[in-house]
């Protein structure tokens, strides 16, 4: 492992703890039952998003530098367009899944009735996600790593901050909502879709 690949692993680690944060935060403005249906649909989200795509970053990057520095220039072109389109295929069938199946993952396999909103609102971010996979493993390739560090960060960062948005907007819309139809868990939910509005 190169200093540039330690460098990022360490950003990374930072992330994971903005993360940490970003949890405790949602806890907060959504309650133990909006974190929980946040946690259901993320946890998921996660889960499909690593049959897709995991590790084709690092994997791509690997190869790439090895053509790279054999000079197989044209070889390298052809890992890269063949490995995007992949990755958009996989990251569109892994959008169509999640967002099939999103009720029977919700309901049936978690028993958690209300996450089954929070995970269709988080589809797109499959194949988002699957997609800046391949753009990371290029610049990594090139032996650029910041790229990878800053979005790593700035990724986090954006959650937390849209997550404080839209989970406190939605939550005092749920709020109401719940005053309404006499119903508390609207208020956790309607935060919840913030939060995966956020993360999406």
């Amino acid at each position: 492992m190169n200093q540039a690949e330690t460098k990022r692993r360490q950003v990374q680690a930072i992330a994971a703890i903005i993360a940490l944060i970003t949890l405790t935060v949602i806890s907060r403005l959504t309650g133990y039952n909006g974190v929980t249906y946040v946690v259901v649909g993320l946890e998921t989200y996660a889960m499909i998003y690593t049959a897709v795509s995991g590790g084709v970053a690092e994997a791509l990057g690997r190869v790439l530098r090895l053509r790279n520095a054999k000079g197989q220039h044209r070889n390298a072109s052809s890992i890269r367009r063949n490995a995007m389109l992949f990755q958009l295929v996989m990251g569109a069938a892994g959008t169509v899944v999640t967002l099939v199946a999103a009720e029977e993952i919700a309901e049936k396999l978690f028993r958690v009735q209300y996450s089954s909103s929070i995970l269709m609102l988080l589809t797109p971010a499959v194949f988002l996600r699957s997609v800046s996979t391949v753009l990371l493993g290029y610049s990594s390739g090139e032996g650029a790593e910041l790229p990878t560090a800053v979005v790593c960060i700035l990724r986090q960062v954006f959650i937390l901050g849209f997550s404080l948005l839209f989970g406190r907007m939605l939550g005092n819309y749920g709020s109401k909502v719940s005053r309404l139809l006499v119903q508390e868990n609207f208020e956790a939910m309607y935060g919840g879709v913030g939060v995966a509005i956020a993360v999406t």
